[in-house]
């Protein structure tokens, strides 16, 4: 049932209401002109009780009662029909299919499929971009959770199609699969493929025999939170200068983009092999 329809009845008696109850006090009180007579009805309707525009006759004060009554009929009416359509589920129907209207406006984001501790990881990393970020969760709460940080929304299992599409997957730009285990990373990266092949594809594996399945099953990256975690410790413990001057530019928007050197062709020649303290670029 359409919108529409749902509250035809209601608001076409109260409609009727307001008409028939101005035309009787227009027949009942000849002094009423138009605008009294509705004003009566109004303030009659709402039991606002502003007082008499003219002291009313027998025939108003009927009119009155009866308007009376047919304002509580039509209260029952409202009650009772808000009643129903929350029994039918019409609300929820009426959410759900606002949101899918609201999902299905975005396009060129990113979706990361499980929002677990990596998944919110990724999230907050991608935030500080200005990119449109879905998250697909089975767990309800934790949809929720995306959602009230302003984030898009859609729980269910992130491997069917339906749940895909629901996504807008065909429009997004990446997918992110982070879900908890191998299995369902891989279903994940086949059904996405299978329903948008240019999409591109960033998988967590927790091994390298799952990063060559991933591969394999269409995936146009793999990441492995024990590999690349490790080699970070390594970076750090060999080279901690390094590893923070990286580590500032990949938080931040800027890029170098060259570095010039003034240098004699002999002076020049003596580069190669010498760091960059040993060159004494700040003095250059």
């Amino acid at each position: 049932m359409k919108q529409a329809q749902v509250w035809q009845i209601p608001l076409s008696t109260l409609t009727i209401l307001v008409l028939a109850g101005a035309a009787a006090y227009r027949l009942a009180e000849p002094s009423y002109s138009w605008s009294d007579a509705f004003w009566m009805t109004i303030i009659t309707l709402t039991t606002v009780g502003y007082g008499e525009v003219h002291p009313l006759s027998g025939g108003g004060r009927l009119v009155t009662v009866l308007l009376l009554l047919g304002g509580v009929f039509t209260v029952q009416l409202v009650i009772q029909r808000f009643l129903q359509l929350s029994n039918t589920g019409y609300f929820q129907r009426l959410r759900l299919h606002r949101e899918q209207a609201m999902l299905d406006a975005i396009c060129d984001h990113v979706i990361i499929c499980g929002y677990g501790r990596m998944g919110r990881e990724v999230v907050s990393c991608m935030a500080r971009e200005d990119v449109p970020l879905l998250v697909i969760d089975q767990q309800a709460p934790r949809t929720a959770l995306a959602i009230e940080h302003g984030f898009y929304g859609v729980t269910g299992d992130a491997s069917l199609d339906e749940v895909l599409r629901k996504a807008g997957v065909e429009r997004a730009r990446s997918l992110v699969a982070v879900l908890g285990t191998d299995a369902d990373n891989v279903y994940v990266v086949l059904s996405a493929k299978a329903l948008a092949p240019r999409v591109q594809i960033i998988a967590r594996a927790e091994s390298q025999e799952a990063a060559s399945k991933l591969r394999r099953a269409g995936a146009n990256d793999v990441v492995s939170p024990f590999v690349a975690g490790g080699r970070v410790l390594a970076s750090k413990a060999l080279y901690p200068a390094a590893v923070s001057f990286m580590e500032v530019l990949a938080g931040t928007k800027y890029q170098i983009e060259r570095i010039q050197l003034t240098t004699s062709q002999e002076e020049f020649s003596r580069l190669p092999g010498r760091s960059l303290a040993e060159i004494q670029l700040g003095a250059r």
